[in-house]
């Protein structure tokens, strides 16, 4: 687990640091990393389910406003598609599957998921575009 192990590296770079904040922030995010583990039975989870576990604890630094907070979260984060190359690949799927506008955002968002680039796409933001897209 390349991602864990990156963490944990920059966990102990704050404490020989003396970076208190990171310190905090990052025993909050293992710890919940741990907590998953345990609910889900498993020893080693897949990345996809640390970076949901990210994305929904930056969410809450957002909501919070806590900006040390999110920028820390954000390192862990993969950068999010810019939002021009997002509507070119939906326009790409809405054109390719021929797809119905009155159907057309559970089909596109199925798509999105099975695209190479998936975990670079913040799913709101797509959730936007495909209605006007299609709209």
């Amino acid at each position: 687990m390349e991602l864990i192990n990156r963490i944990n590296q920059d966990l102990k770079s704050a404490i020989k640091n003396s970076d208190t904040q990171t310190k905090e922030i990052l025993r909050v995010l293992i710890g919940e990393i741990n907590r998953l583990e345990k609910n889900v039975l498993k020893k080693n989870l897949a990345e996809e389910d640390i970076l949901k576990l990210i994305k929904k604890l930056k969410q809450n630094a957002v909501e919070l406003n806590n900006p040390k907070e999110v920028d820390i979260l954000d390192k862990y984060l993969p950068e999010d598609l810019l939002e021009e190359r997002l509507s070119e690949i939906i326009k790409e799927i809405i054109r390719e599957k021929n797809i119905d506008p009155m159907k057309g955002i559970g089909v596109i968002m199925r798509e999105l998921n099975a695209h190479p680039q998936s975990k670079q796409i913040d799913k709101r933001k797509a959730s936007e575009i495909i209605k006007k897209e299609i709209l």
